[in-house]
């Protein structure tokens, strides 16, 4: 801001060294972060599937964001998404379907369904 207001070129030097001091830091943490599942593997499911109680309550905080056509409900449904295909696969497209085309509605039934279902079982 100084230099704009004394109409100056600043002196990039200072700050790129200190962005590249950052940038090394963060490249040398790199290794400590946990590798990130491969594409197949998130898409076929592979993930252990969660705890009864945890899926039962990942569904209903997926129906809620849906009942109140919150946006993140896809977020929420992709998270979900390989639990489905092992927990309820026949649903799975119809729900990604209604989703990805915002029928919010109709999703929050299927999941009703299928929470009712598990009621049940």
């Amino acid at each position: 801001e100084d230099a704009i207001r004394q109409r100056r070129e600043p002196d990039w030097a200072p700050c790129l060294a200190t962005f590249a001091a950052a940038l090394a830091q963060l490249a040398d943490a790199e290794h400590l972060l946990p590798p990130e599942p491969s594409p197949t593997e998130q898409s076929h499911g592979t993930a252990p599937p969660p705890p009864e109680g945890e899926l039962r309550t990942a569904l209903a905080h997926l129906l809620i964001l849906l009942q109140n056509n919150n946006l993140k409900a896809g977020a929420a449904f992709q998270a979900l998404r390989p639990h489905l295909a092992q927990a309820a696969p026949e649903l799975v497209a119809a729900l990604a379907e209604a989703i990805d085309t915002l029928g919010f509605a109709h999703a929050a039934t299927l999941v009703e369904d299928l929470l009712n279902r598990k009621d049940s079982a």
